[in-house]
């Protein structure tokens, strides 16, 4: 085989979809059948109502499954993140890996690297840092899987607060600060 081509992209997740348990199940049962069958790997994360996708193969399979994956109506503002050419497979043994964000068993270091990919203006090298994250994980074989975890009846995809709050702690210092000079004006005014 020649040249690995890889993409990487952000989508969310619908709600009109009903993206459930079983609903996340389902896409990784379909991925890791169809992915083997199209010798493509990668994995896929989801949490906080995202998700992120990595996915290496032959050229064609990979523009056909990003073209599929545009299409789903599970998924919405799917965006490109990166992508490319390697000489060699990043994740040789996963058809499709899912890791769940907010799984309490995931480790910190992965969750640091998915919450910038939440913001609209994460870039490129986000991505790429994000799958070095994930290609460490890979090689020392510390992720808690999809299969293993959903036999735990806990909620997939379940919004958690650390990661709301993470993704928009600029947003609510903002937004503290501005409470209270409002504050202080009303007490200003009140007193004059």
């Amino acid at each position: 085989m020649g040249q690995i081509h890889y993409v990487t992209y952000v989508s969310r997740m619908t709600l009109k979809a009903g993206v459930t348990p079983r609903t996340l199940s389902d896409i990784m049962t379909v991925a890791q059948r169809e992915n083997l069958v199209h010798q493509i790997t990668g994995f896929l994360c989801f949490g906080n109502g995202y998700f992120f996708q990595y996915i290496e193969g032959e050229k064609s399979a990979i523009e056909q499954l990003f073209g599929n994956i545009q299409r789903d109506g599970r998924n919405r503002d799917v965006t490109l993140k990166s992508k490319g050419v390697i000489e060699q497979r990043l994740f040789q043994d996963w058809q499709m890996l899912m890791v769940n964000i907010n799984n309490p068993e995931t480790h910190e270091d992965v969750i640091n690297a998915f919450l910038p990919m939440l913001s609209a203006g994460s870039t490129a090298a986000a991505a790429d840092k994000f799958v070095e994250v994930m290609r460490s994980q890979y090689h020392r074989r510390s992720l808690v899987d999809f299969q293993s975890y959903s036999l735990k009846n806990v909620s997939h995809y379940g919004v958690s607060l650390r990661g709301l709050l993470k993704v928009h702690q600029h947003f609510l210092v903002v937004q503290s600060i501005l409470l209270v000079l409002i504050l202080i004006s009303f007490s200003l005014f009140w007193v004059l």
